[in-house]
């Protein structure tokens, strides 16, 4: 019997593959979550591209649940990949390894109730949405509604900064069903499990029997004091533009003294019989009435006048139809020749004047020739 031999670089190697193998499973004992095997929650590229970082490689190996709690505790963001390449974050590889071991759901409720590492918080958040059934999600999840703490994270395009109670309702509420850029499984709208009975009402607000409710109504109230304070100093304000407007108009009538039939009126009196109209809407009405009385008022000034500017172009007029009268092109001279030769017995037609000499017959060639000689034209050849 031979026994291979192998050399101690070679069996270095082929020990950390095997290591690595195992430090990649999934914890012997483990349930299937949804029907699968847990770690298949996270989407395989994921999966590969956190075995092979530095970090899964140096600080998640062998851990267990409460060595990484450590781990947890000393979170600085939140977030699924980053970088162009999909370079996964410690808080993604936290949550793999969360899937490997799957702990107690005690613990991970100890995870999200504790108030005092938000980022701890949040990873028992995650892990509960992705693992459990849609009743004990809603009933962990949603008091965490009452966390405002900030938390800062890392996305694709860059840092962003949220709150706590934004990142839940992003677990719980998103419509792509998409968080830290890994697809979450199937949670069905709070509405469908109430009517099923799974949940009792709708959820309870935290400001229900408590000091901050009537906090808030107060606020409310002061709030519409407020607002109703500004539109009345508004409309004060208003008024009194209306007011020094109709002053100033009141003085330009009485400089205007009577002039016109309209008497000492400016305008037309804009009376709606006693309809209330907010003061610029009144202020919009008087002013057109005021145009349209000043315009009646000029028409009838040029009527009193005698409209000298229509007699003024009227006179225009007649002094250029004149002009160009006496400016008209006359004829072509072939035709005044025509026209202007008279014959003994004052007739200007030229057949008239054939037809009583009586010299040549009416269309031939005498005939036409004498009329060409008459209008000084080149006789026809015979």
């Amino acid at each position: 019997m031979t026994i291979a031999r192998f050399s101690r670089a070679e069996f270095i190697t082929y020990l950390d593959l095997a290591l690595l193998t195992m430090a990649n499973r999934t914890a012997a004992g483990a349930e299937t979550v949804h029907g699968t095997d847990s770690q298949n929650l996270i989407e395989k590229i994921t999966r590969e591209k956190i075995y092979n970082t530095l970090y899964w490689k140096e600080h998640c190996f062998a851990l267990d649940a409460c060595s990484l709690l450590e781990k947890a505790v000393e979170l600085k963001y939140v977030g699924g990949t980053y970088t162009g390449l999909g370079k996964p974050t410690k808080f993604l590889c936290l949550v793999l390894k969360l899937l490997q071991l799957q702990p107690e759901v005690e613990i991970i409720y100890e995870y999200v109730q504790q108030e005092d590492f938000k980022y701890l918080r949040a990873l028992g958040a995650f892990y509960l949405r992705l693992t459990s059934n849609a009743v004990d999600v809603y009933k962990k999840l949603e008091p965490l509604y009452t966390d405002y703490r900030k938390i800062s994270m890392r996305t694709q395009s860059g840092w962003a900064s949220v709150t706590m109670d934004e990142f839940v309702d992003e677990l719980l509420n998103a419509e792509d069903n998409i968080s830290c850029d890994l697809t979450m499984p199937y949670l069905p709208k709070r509405a469908q499990l109430v009517s099923t009975r799974k949940l009792k009402g709708a959820r309870k607000s935290s400001l229900v029997g408590t000091d901050r409710l009537q906090e808030v109504l107060t606020e409310l109230e002061e709030m519409e004091v407020a607002s109703q304070a500004q539109e009345e100093e508004e409309k004060g304000k208003r008024q009194t533009e209306v007011e020094k407007v109709g002053e100033s108009k009141s003085e330009e009538k009485e400089e205007d003294g009577g002039k016109g039939d309209m008497g000492s009126d400016a305008g037309i009196d804009m009376d709606l019989g006693g309809v209330d109209l907010p003061p610029s809407i009144a202020a919009a009405l008087q002013d057109q009435g005021n145009k349209i009385g000043s315009e009646v008022r000029a028409g009838e000034k040029d009527e009193n006048e005698g409209g000298k500017e229509e007699k003024e172009k009227k006179e225009k007029k007649e002094k250029k139809e004149k002009k160009e009268g006496s400016k008209k092109k006359r004829g072509p001279a072939l035709f005044d020749k025509m026209f202007s030769k008279k014959s003994e017995h004052g007739s200007t037609d030229p057949a008239e004047l054939d037809s009583e000499q009586g010299k040549h017959k009416e269309g031939s060639v005498e005939y036409w020739n004498e009329l060409r000689s008459n209008l000084g034209i080149k006789k026809l050849k015979q």
